[in-house]
């Protein structure tokens, strides 16, 4: 049974950390090991996370680090549920903090994002033998499409163990990868190269406190921060063609790159939740990696203001042309906003509804008064009788007495004209 546990270094991934305890705990054979720590006897080591942890070894190790710490500081656990809605991220908190299997089925892994290999920067090599007197593998070095150190400026190097699980995978100490392989050379970047950039964004992420009581869609949040530029004048239309097209350029030189239209669509639309692509729209929007995972400044998104905004003017008697004009859209945009088309969750929401207006008394009111209007004007129609009352529909589908009264005096007017001709 281990009752000594040697120290866990500053980002130390707990894969690396299980590597040097076997090293350390006198064991000649791997798989006698892992019997001893791991609560399956088939179970093969974890790379970016943490296996099911024998009963025993995890109290002997919560002696030395809690649990809590070796989750959120020694995998990529927080890396990946970052940015899930609420229920989903506490759902797979509490599953990772109980230590239970299968963890990778709550988490928003791409497909074909695991085959790539084991890394490390060859100058975190160097200053951890002198620091520790041994080197080990970083979690930070481990993120997939990430190939630069963000402290050293340089390119990571792979190793022989590709980051999947095989049935073949052991324990091996990054110290004996390099001793029988030698260290690999250090590629260092310019200071403004675009690598470097998303990896040190990236490294900032990785170690901004997880929040799990935030509620904010994170496509809400990049949607809010979008410049207007492309944005519809409403607001929530984006304009993914633009957006596309100027993070291409925006990213030029990027190694890993491949984010598309139909992708774009959905983290806007709160359906994908990659945190390596989120981190890059928000690269794109000049968003801190400190402000991304806080949702700092988010507001109300600017088609709901919009929408209030209409309906206010609405409810002040404004024609649905005029709201257009003030609003700088097209006259059917106001229309759809006011019958509450684009209402999400129409089950709950009402179609907005105009005013009520009496229209009996309108009605009644314009009948007394058209004999006056016949003394004063020669043409009777609808369109003139209802700009003199000052009506804006002028069907005057609302006044049928008024509208028979016209009809009445029209079939009058021809029956005397063709008597006179007789």
């Amino acid at each position: 049974m281990i009752k000594f546990l040697v120290p866990i270094y500053p980002d130390e991934s707990v894969y690396s950390y299980l590597c040097r305890l076997y090293c350390h705990s006198g064991y000649v054979w791997h798989r006698g090991f892992a019997n001893e720590v791991f609560s399956r006897w088939c179970e093969v080591p974890e790379y970016n996370f943490i296996n099911v942890l024998n009963d025993d070894f995890r109290k002997t190790l919560e002696e030395y680090i809690p649990y809590k710490k070796l989750l959120l500081e020694h995998t990529l656990f927080p890396y990946y549920a970052r940015f899930l809605p609420k229920e989903r991220k506490i759902k797979a908190y509490e599953y990772a903090i109980k230590n239970e299997p299968f963890i990778h089925k709550y988490l928003p892994i791409p497909n074909g994002k695991n085959n790539y290999y084991l890394r490390y920067c060859p100058k975190c090599v160097e200053e951890d033998r002198q620091r520790y007197g041994e080197c080990y593998f970083h979690i930070q070095h481990l993120i997939p499409s990430v190939h630069v150190c963000p402290f050293h400026n340089c390119d990571l190097v792979d190793t022989a163990i590709p980051n999947s699980k095989q049935r073949n995978c052991i324990l091996m100490p990054l110290e004996q990868i390099i001793t029988e392989n030698g260290i690999g050379a250090a590629v260092e970047y310019e200071a403004d190269n675009i690598n470097l950039r998303v990896a040190k964004y990236i490294n900032d992420l990785l170690h901004q406190p997880l929040n799990l009581d935030s509620d904010i869609f994170i496509g809400d949040y990049l949607t809010v921060k979008l410049k207007n530029n492309y944005v519809s004048p409403r607001g929530e239309q984006r304009y993914l063609v633009e957006i596309n097209r100027d993070m291409a350029e925006y990213f030029n030189g990027l190694k890993s790159y491949d984010i598309t239209k139909q992708r774009l669509a959905y983290v806007f639309r709160n359906n994908y939740f990659n945190p390596y692509d989120i981190s890059l729209i928000a690269m794109f929007e000049d968003v801190t990696s400190e402000d991304l995972c806080a949702c700092s400044g988010f507001t109300v998104p600017k088609h709901i203001m919009f929408d209030r905004q209409v309906r206010e003017l609405r409810q002040q008697g404004k024609s649905y042309a005029a709201i257009a004009d003030i609003m700088n859209v097209n006259h059917e945009v106001v229309r759809q906003i006011l019958l509450g088309t684009y209402d999400k969750s129409k089950s709950n929401v009402q179609p907005y509804k105009c005013p009520k207006w009496d229209w009996a008394t309108i009605d009644d009111k314009c009948c007394k008064q058209f004999n006056d209007y016949i003394l004063l004007n020669c043409e009777v129609s609808r369109k003139a009788v209802a700009e003199h009352f000052g009506l804006k529909d002028k069907t005057l589908r609302n006044l049928p007495r008024l509208k028979k009264m016209i009809l009445d005096y029209k079939k009058s007017a021809k029956l005397n004209e063709v008597s006179k001709r007789a």
